[in-house]
């Protein structure tokens, strides 16, 4: 029960003080920071309290000035993306005034306890995070005490401050001051036992994960190997009959298995941040267009209709041709493989402006069974496939992951709706900018036969499909 609590006061503190700019070891630190300063709030304030209760007014400007520098800084940690900096100097300030209020007590012997401020405020600048910053805090601090030393045969105990009085404020700043410490440490051991279990869940579905993917990836060679051993074995029996169908098909097998390695070595190239953009500028009406045609002959063989819908006027813009090729690709085939017969499937452009940019919107529709509610927020993760109850389209999950990547590598933003039984639409905008070089075909041309999963067509043949412009 006690530890719920403690999670539930830590959860709280994470959302009041969440920041999207900071790293999540940023924010823990922040976490801590803001915690300590809190606690050391309330223990100030019991210091005022027994000032009161001692008599000792002329330290309660010590008391106040320690309060006012709370004030400023714990709501400020909320706001701040440098918080660090807000500690530090925080901390700093700290440090002097306490050297100011030790000076009026007549030095360390007398100081109320007040020495174990500074050592409070040395230890709790590890938060910060930069240990430069620390030694520079034991620094001041040490001088501090050095000069007060120095300065001790000079300095007078004022009369307020008896050894009675002095004792009970040392006993009690000893007290609250390691209680701080205490704190801290207490929430640090509860948040380390939540780390450990976070990462050892993290571990585990990292080993789900790769068993996973190691099963559909040999699936996904054990198909085409597969088909391809039969197809050698019907070819050496029968020659004549199996020499060329027969090496069309292998060919057709060899590409699945090449484009599988290629979305694996492309993600890889992505994560390593060495994915190159060979941007041109085109009309990507008309590339897509002519991309979308590609597909006509699998649409004609599920008995699917495709269409293509442009703008009226051409949509002049960089884009990387190999790039877009491998997300539409991706899109169309899955519309096509979703889509049952009599179904249909749209591929549109059109351009329009989002917050004073022009951008590129294309969209890929389909009158398909659509994707469970549960299953859209995950449909980009990385190996994630969605559950098939007939199991008809296992596959790796790394397609719309590599999707969801080209797209953002060239700027752009995809997203996804979904009604289950009447289909899905994948939507991707493309930033129009115009510093590339113009291409004569708009890239067609660069357009291969073994970068298209299921071609219908050999590129740069005519595809037989209906378009049917709109206006943008």
């Amino acid at each position: 029960m006690k530890t719920s609590r403690l999670n539930r006061i830590i959860e709280w503190v994470d959302r009041f003080l969440h920041d999207a700019r900071l790293t999540e070891e940023q924010l823990i630190r922040k976490r801590w920071a803001w915690i300590w300063l809190v606690v050391c709030f309330f223990g100030v304030s019991c210091m005022m309290i027994l000032a009161f209760i001692t008599e000792i007014y002329p330290v309660f400007w010590f008391g106040i000035t320690m309060l006012s520098g709370f004030v400023i800084a714990i709501p400020l940690f909320r706001y701040v993306r440098k918080f660090e900096l807000v500690l530090n100097i925080t901390f700093t300030f700290f440090i002097l005034i306490t050297f100011a209020a030790m000076l009026q007590t007549g030095g360390i012997s007398s100081s109320l306890g007040f020495v174990f401020i500074g050592m409070n405020v040395v230890m709790a600048s590890v938060l910060a995070g930069d240990m430069r910053w620390t030694i520079g805090m034991f620094i001041l601090w040490a001088a501090t005490i050095i000069l007060l030393g120095i300065l001790d045969p000079y300095l007078e105990t004022p009369a307020y401050i008896t050894p009675s009085v002095n004792r009970i404020w040392f006993v009690v700043d000893a007290v609250w001051i390691n209680a701080c410490i205490l704190i801290l440490v207490f929430f640090f051991m509860q948040d380390q036992k939540r780390y450990e279990r976070a990462e050892a869940d993290r571990l585990k579905k990292l080993d789900e994960a790769k068993t996973q993917l190691y099963t559909h990836i040999s699936h996904e060679f054990r198909t085409p190997l597969t088909l391809i051993r039969g197809i050698a074995e019907q070819i050496e029996k029968n020659p004549d009959k199996w020499k060329k169908r027969g090496a069309e098909q292998i060919q057709s097998q060899s590409n699945v298995l090449l484009r599988l390695v290629n979305q694996m070595l492309d993600i890889a190239k992505i994560e390593a941040d060495s994915m190159p953009l060979n941007m041109i500028h085109g009309d990507v009406v008309k590339y897509v267009q002519y991309v979308t045609g590609l597909f006509q002959g699998l649409a004609e063989s599920r008995k699917v209709r495709l269409e293509f819908k442009g703008g009226k006027e051409p949509v002049l813009m960089d884009y990387d041709p190999e790039k877009l090729l491998e997300i539409l690709d991706n899109l169309v085939s899955n519309a096509l493989k979703f889509t049952p017969a009599g179904g249909e499937v749209i591929v549109s452009v059109e351009k329009r402006t989002e917050n004073k940019v022009p951008e590129a919107l294309i969209r890929v529709s389909d009158t398909g069974r659509g994707i469970p509610s549960e299953a859209v927020p995950h449909i980009f993760d990385r190996f994630y496939q969605v559950p098939d109850a007939e199991k008809q389209t296992l596959g790796t999950g790394l397609g719309l992951a590599l999707t969801k990547e080209l797209v953002g590598l060239m700027g752009g933003e995809i997203e996804v709706k979904s009604r289950p039984g009447k289909g899905t639409e994948f939507a991707f905008a493309l930033p129009v900018s115009e510093n590339a070089v113009r291409s004569e075909d708009d890239g067609i041309s660069m357009i291969t036969g073994d970068q298209i999963s299921e071609p219908a067509v050999r590129p740069h043949e005519k595809p037989d499909i209906e378009f049917k412009p709109v206006l943008s």
